[in-house]
């Protein structure tokens, strides 16, 4: 049979402490290390120059994002206008086709396909570079005779805007201004990229649809004077060799 439990009585010098236990004179308190009379640390200044170094590096990033942008689109620009000029050459190269080969409603859509192509690719270079139209103008100016009259210029109304923004810019930083004697004239008839200039009883049309059909007809012309037969050449040398 199992015997209940009893727990057993201690003897009294069991249950005294031993001298070992005791404290020691060796026995200290543990005190703070000194620190010492340096300036306690400041989380204001380290706040602030976390903040000057977040700010840096959203500034960074922000110049740096500025930058990519302007090239891609920079990049993007010049990839349209290789693209556009392509198709107005190969419109142009059309255009010189002999005559006898084209008829009358081709011709005419090619040359509205020319014209809505080099619109496009000239609205792209005064996009690209605004000083382009100031250019264009002022070549056509060089057009009139010499006159103290007042020059009266009919723009589109885009590139009315674009030269007022153009000259007030001009009159800051950029070095460039607009002629005192132009009177710019907002002519929503006249298409982008062109003009129409009065002086006096003098007239300058140069409106992009003008230039185009002028270019045409001096290609169209200078391979007229070059499509001569083989035998209408021997016809000449013949003549010039009796001659």
């Amino acid at each position: 049979m199992f015997e209940p439990y009893r727990p057993r009585k201690l003897d009294v010098a069991e249950a005294e402490p031993s001298e070992s236990a005791l404290p020691s004179s060796d026995y200290s308190h543990w005190q703070p290390h000194d620190l010492g009379n340096g300036a306690a640390f400041s989380n204001s200044d380290g706040d602030r120059s976390h903040d000057r170094e977040h700010g840096q590096l959203r500034e960074d990033a922000y110049e740096e994002g500025f930058q990519q942008g302007l090239a891609d689109g920079q990049k993007q620009a010049r990839e349209l206008l290789a693209q556009q000029t392509q198709q107005l050459q190969s419109a142009m190269s059309a255009l010189r086709e002999p005559a006898r080969w084209i008829d009358h409603q081709l011709e005419s859509e090619l040359l509205s396909l020319t014209l809505n192509l080099a619109q496009q690719l000239l609205r792209q270079h005064i996009d690209t570079d605004p000083e382009r139209l100031l250019h264009i103008i002022k070549e056509a100016v060089s057009r009139l005779p010499v006159t103290n009259n007042t020059l009266t210029i009919n723009l589109n109304p885009v590139d009315y805007a674009l030269l007022q923004q153009l000259g007030q810019d001009g009159d800051s930083d950029s070095g460039i201004s607009l002629d005192p004697s132009w009177q710019l004239v907002e002519d929503a008839s006249v298409s982008p990229g062109g003009s129409v200039i009065h002086s006096g009883d003098s007239l300058i049309d140069d409106t992009v649809e003008n230039r185009l059909a002028g270019l045409v007809e001096r290609m169209l012309q200078s391979d007229s004077a070059v499509s001569e037969s083989p035998k209408d050449l021997q016809s000449h040398d013949e003549e010039s060799n009796h001659g």
